[in-house]
């Protein structure tokens, strides 16, 4: 198991956003906006206003925006309210048959990769490539899931 995730790791690291095809850069720009339109959404939800609530007072550095809100909060808070409230309107992706996607991975990768992204100064090329890894990384430890017997 050790050398599996070791080859997936060196396999990540020699990616480059140049390398992608550009209807796999246009489906990581689709994640992108409908997550973030989730997010800004789900600011006004029940769920996204208690994260607001609990964690928006929390102070510490401002490295990264919680989008919809505007406070900029250390990278994993913001991450964490962000996250929060992309499943606050409950319209953020999901699975497509014959997809490698059996959930919601856009509102659990995006907000975390936004968050880290700006604290980091990434450039969009960054970030996309980020997307395309998270989903693919997923994608891959969902697929079990999907294979469980209790599951079909």
């Amino acid at each position: 198991m050790k050398d599996v995730t070791r080859n997936y790791i060196e396999q990540i690291n020699r990616l480059s956003a140049d390398q992608m095809p550009d209807t796999t850069l246009g489906e990581a720009k689709k994640a992108l906006i409908d997550t973030i339109g989730c997010m800004i959404a789900g600011v006004r939800s029940p769920i996204g206003k208690t994260a607001l609530d609990v964690f928006g007072s929390m102070g510490g550095a401002e490295e990264a925006t919680v989008y919809g809100d505007g406070r900029k909060m250390p990278a994993p808070i913001a991450a964490y309210i962000t996250g929060q409230c992309a499943v606050g309107p409950d319209l953020s992706d999901n699975y497509k048959p014959g997809s490698i996607i059996i959930s919601h991975p856009g509102e659990a990768v995006i907000p975390s990769i936004l968050a880290l992204g700006e604290k980091e100064e990434k450039s969009l090329k960054n970030v996309l490539l980020a997307i395309i890894v998270g989903y693919e990384t997923a994608g891959r430890y969902a697929l079990p899931v999907r294979n469980c017997s209790v599951m079909s």
